[in-house]
């Protein structure tokens, strides 16, 4: 199940009904950005590395994008444009083996 919203806000209100399997992020979204998005998951929401991996995705591939992406509270980083394939592993690769069943992943969706 893969659930998409358009902001950062949106986001956040469906993570305080639904926990998913893994969070995949654009960086780049409007009014506030995947690293606001994940910082407020970690300290607003409180939900730890252990109950929502996360996924960011950009355009910038550069060493300094890539240390503030994992600095930041996401355990992978995928340079778009996304292979679905390797998408479909990143996400399959943290996908709580306790959950069962299908991983479901919900992000941002953003505006590029």
């Amino acid at each position: 199940k893969v659930r998409c919203e358009r902001s950062a806000a949106a986001a956040l209100e469906a993570l305080r009904d639904e926990i998913p399997d893994v969070l995949v992020s654009d960086l780049a979204m409007p009014n506030e950005d995947g690293f606001e998005l994940i910082r407020q998951v970690r300290s607003t929401l409180r939900i730890p590395v252990e109950r929502l991996p996360a996924i960011a995705l950009s355009a910038f591939s550069d060493t300094q994008t890539r240390v503030r992406v994992l600095g930041a509270g996401f355990q992978q980083f995928l340079q778009k444009p996304v292979d679905l394939d390797v998408l479909a592993a990143a996400v399959a690769s943290l996908a709580a083996p306790t959950r069962g069943g299908r991983p479901s992943a919900l992000g941002p969706r953003s505006s590029a």
